[in-house]
């Protein structure tokens, strides 16, 4: 077929051929796109059967759409000919990358982890692979990890039980070719080898034998024959000593779970091995934190911008941290420096993830603000493309997807790369929370309540009302609670200067109204010890929170942490807690303002006004000397100064950001200012 053309594809090149069809490489002539293009064999032309497993390929294609899954573009026909349209992966297959013998741990480790989330992605809807193997894995030449050929696979549901060899993944139209026999029968579940009915802990043997192979360069499960390997399988046992010594134990024992022979001891889930791989993959204990350290600061001789924080802590031990030292091995601490200078201290830019090994931040570097990466097992941190612009970063509960604001817009993103998703309209969204049940509550603007959006995109609903008549200005900094009932979140009132004495608030999602709780801070977050932790003053508190009642245990709050990064005009306390008890957190504490207001004689010597405030703005003069000026604080309110030598005095009284203030003239009696999003106001 090289060189003809079916419908508007020209094909270029056999890739290969498998028991549902021949794979070229072909151009996409109108889209001027390379493309990959699965046609189905002659021979099987008029086969009812293989026409409708075919199809249906194409349709648990298009359900599927994940990073490390090869994407499909169509199903088409011409002249008699069923082809489909798919991702055409440049690389390797993990077969070819075999063969130059086994692959380092910690590559092994990476590639397996996104083979999981891909897996992990087809079982959510229901869909099993069923052929997982080494050359139906591509790695392409950026380390992105791509399953491909889900044609054998078969919704959990109406799985036969009928035992059918000939219905075996690859032996079908491939019976002659021993090779592929063998490869894959070395690949199959005992259930699948005696033709029983399967489930997804097909795929988690499947997958336990992919990992074996990548670390010890053989099958742990091989034969000559075909009726060698099957017997290898129902009744053998991997060489466990063909593993490199330097494999975790932590692996070890995630290949015994995956290769259980009983599917009762078999690893139920694949997002199981996914965490387990995270945690194996970590740094090795042995090697001090220091010494982390200054690997990581020789790696990038520059100035670095910021200290970032870890605490690795078992929350349990809050209660005691104010009164006593923490046991040993309770905390660890690590310090790095970024490479890149953090983003606005006035906005979000920190997030940890559920798992606690991956921090999220948004970062400048050369001039462009995004979202970055650190996973917790490497040294560096990477750009996640497509984030520009972006702040607020957030987690999904799984891990495996960031939520942003950009460009007017909520988004979202996998953490593994691709294009993002618009959510909503966001005008200017601030912070959000993902819900297991995949609802986000989020803050659209500054000086409104709480809105509720699916993940997967919808007209957004009100989840909290502002009470005007308590004066509050906004709800901020949402956390939605474990099983998902209610909501914490910060309440700030229309009459502070400081959001240091802002509210915290709970509200049940059935019910309208919150409630004040007798706290004064920003940032609440429940932790799992049964605590929540808030910022206040460049301090980080906790107290504890009983779920149920949705009650502080009691007022007083320990501390913490004192050298927290947290800014008391907006609010942010620029730290962020896992379900696992990790901390991440910025230090540096309460963010000082750079600017200030100043008379200059005409010798242009300075005399500093207003210099115990962070820092004020759209200073204007009246006729007889008056000065009005915008003071930022929580809400932005005017101040009026007399110079030279009186005290400034407060001229509006909170209630949204007053800005913009100009003078009536001549007398100067009255001041037109802008007030928030209502408008203008004359008094």
């Amino acid at each position: 077929m090289i060189g003809q053309t079916l419908s508007h594809y020209r094909i270029t090149e056999k890739l290969g051929q498998g028991g549902m069809g021949e794979v070229y490489r072909a151009e996409d002539t109108s889209l001027s796109r390379q493309v990959a293009i699965k046609v189905l064999p002659d021979e099987f032309a008029h086969d009812a059967e293989r026409l409708a497993r075919f199809e249906r390929e194409a349709k648990l294609l298009a359900s599927l759409n994940h990073p490390n899954i090869a994407s499909i573009y169509g199903l088409e026909e011409h002249e008699g000919k069923r082809f489909l349209v798919l991702e055409l992966v440049e690389g390797q297959t993990l077969a070819e990358r075999l063969k130059k013998g086994r692959i380092p741990v910690d590559e092994t480790l990476d590639v397996c982890r996104q083979i999981a989330e891909g897996l992990e992605a087809a079982h959510e809807k229901g869909i099993i692979h069923r052929d997982l193997k080494p050359s139906n894995v591509k790695v392409t030449p950026e380390g992105k990890v791509k399953v491909l050929d889900f044609g054998l696979a078969k919704a959990f549901q109406g799985e036969s039980s009928a035992p059918d060899v000939s219905k075996f993944p690859t032996l079908t139209s491939q019976m002659r070719h021993a090779g592929v026999i063998l490869g894959t029968a070395a690949y199959m579940s005992p259930e699948q080898a005696k033709g029983k009915a399967v489930d997804k802990r097909a795929d988690i043997w499947a997958f336990g034998c992919v990992l074996y192979e990548c670390l010890a360069a053989r099958r742990p499960f091989d034969g000559e024959t075909v009726a060698e390997t099957m017997a290898a399988i129902l009744r053998g046992e991997p060489e466990w000593d063909a593993l490199p010594v330097e494999t975790p134990p932590g692996i070890r024992r995630l290949l015994r779970r995956c290769l259980a022979r009983e599917t009762v001891r078999r690893l139920c889930d694949i997002h199981d091995a996914w965490l387990e791989i995270q945690d194996s993959g970590a740094v090795p204990e042995a090697e001090p934190a220091a010494g982390r350290e200054r690997q990581f600061l020789r790696r990038w001789s520059v100035p670095l911008a910021v200290a970032l924080i870890l605490g690795f802590t078992t929350f349990y031990a809050l209660r005691y941290w104010s009164r006593r030292p923490a046991p040993a091995g309770v905390t660890s601490l690590v310090r790095f420096g970024m490479p890149v200078t953090l983003a606005d201290k006035r906005s979000a830019m920190l997030a940890i993830s559920p798992a606690g090994d991956i921090l999220a931040y948004v970062g400048e570097r050369e001039g462009n603000q995004q979202i970055f990466l650190r996973r917790m097992d490497h040294q560096e941190a990477t750009p996640l493309d497509g984030t520009e612009n972006a702040r607020g970063p957030f987690f999904s509960p799984d891990g495996r997807w960031i939520g942003f604001f950009a460009d007017g817009k909520l988004k979202k993103m996998s953490v593994t790369g691709g294009a993002a998703t618009e959510i909503c309209e966001a005008v200017d969204g601030k912070c959000g929370s993902w819900g297991a049940d995949d609802t986000i509550v989020f803050v659209p603007r500054w000086a409104s309540g709480l809105q509720s959006v699916p993940a997967t995109g919808g007209k957004p609903k009100n989840v909290t009302t502002l009470d005007a008549a308590k004066g509050e200005v906004s709800h901020i900094f949402p956390q939605i609670l474990p099983a998902g009932k209610a909501i914490l979140y910060t309440v700030s009132p229309g009459d502070v200067t400081s959001m240091d004495d802002a509210q915290i608030a709970v509200q049940r999602l059935e019910q309208p109204e919150h409630r004040i709780l007798t706290l004064k801070g920003t940032c609440a977050h429940y932790v799992a010890t049964g605590h929540l932790v808030y910022a206040r003053k460049g301090k980080l508190l906790a107290v504890p929170f009983d779920l149920t009642s949705l009650q502080v245990g009691r007022e007083a709050p320990d501390t913490i942490l004192d050298d927290v990064l947290t800014d008391h005009t907006g609010g942010f306390g620029h730290f962020a807690v896992s379900t696992t008890g990790t901390l991440a957190y910025v230090s540096g504490g309460v963010v000082k303002g750079d600017q200030f207001l100043a008379l200059v004689d005409r010798n242009g010597v300075p005399r500093p006004l207003l210099t115990d405030v962070n820092f004020c703005f759209s200073p204007t003069y009246a006729s007889d000397g008056r000065i009005a000026v915008v003071k930022a604080a929580a809400n932005d309110d005017i101040w009026i100064i007399d110079p030279p030598d009186s005290e400034p005095s407060r001229f509006t009284f909170g209630g949204g950001d007053n800005q913009s203030p100009v003078w009536t003239m001549p007398k100067g009696d009255r001041i037109i200012f802008a007030w928030g999003s209502s408008g203008v106001k004359n008094l």
